[in-house]
């Protein structure tokens, strides 16, 4: 019921962005993310990817690290949808939880498409530093992430760890959760 409500919400915004009514360009950026999470959560990521490049797009002038987060989601879609990774504008985010999230996507991206060790040691920092800060979706995102990684390599063990630490994460989210928020990382 809530998933509804908040597409309804999107949708008349993103009427008023279409109409071009006052105050469009200042949420732009933020309807465009929003959707490109709706469609994401749906697995529509061609359409996820352009609308992450339209949030980008709109919020390089407002909001830049946004725009840093809106291209590595792009980009993530992208891939999920069969694109060849785009490297992204090295961009440093104050924010540590933000700076984690952009590097998971970024490395999400990458893993899809050129799975190596090297990946597979960003991914551990990620999951590494999610626990750390108690983001517990994202942690579990990245093992998850890890695990594929690890079978992509031939790592069936490595893959088995990562695959527990994924679970453990899921199982310490707080279980009056929606199902879709326990599988979400910021809107994944």
């Amino acid at each position: 019921h809530l998933d509804d409500l908040a597409r309804e919400a999107l949708d008349e915004a993103s009427d008023i962005l279409e109409q071009g009514g006052s105050g469009a360009a200042e949420i732009g950026h933020e309807v465009h993310l929003r959707w490109g999470r709706v469609l994401v959560a749906e697995g529509r990521w061609p359409e996820a990817a352009e609308t992450f490049a339209r949030a980008e797009r709109d919020a390089r002038i407002v909001n830049p690290a946004l725009a840093a987060l809106a291209g590595a989601q792009g980009r993530r879609a992208a891939t999920r949808a069969g694109a060849q990774p785009v490297a992204g504008a090295e961009v440093t985010l104050r924010s540590r939880p933000y700076s984690t999230l952009l590097r998971y996507l970024n490395a999400d991206a990458e893993a899809g498409v050129h799975p190596s060790t090297d990946i597979a040691a960003e991914l551990a920092g990620v999951a590494d530093d999610a626990a750390r800060m108690g983001i517990l979706s994202l942690e579990r995102a990245a093992a998850e992430r890890l695990a594929d990684v690890h079978e992509a390599l031939g790592d069936r063990r490595a893959a088995e760890v990562a695959t527990a630490r994924a679970a453990r994460a899921m199982h310490a989210l707080p279980p009056n959760l929606p199902p879709g928020h326990r599988t979400a990382v910021f809107g994944q």
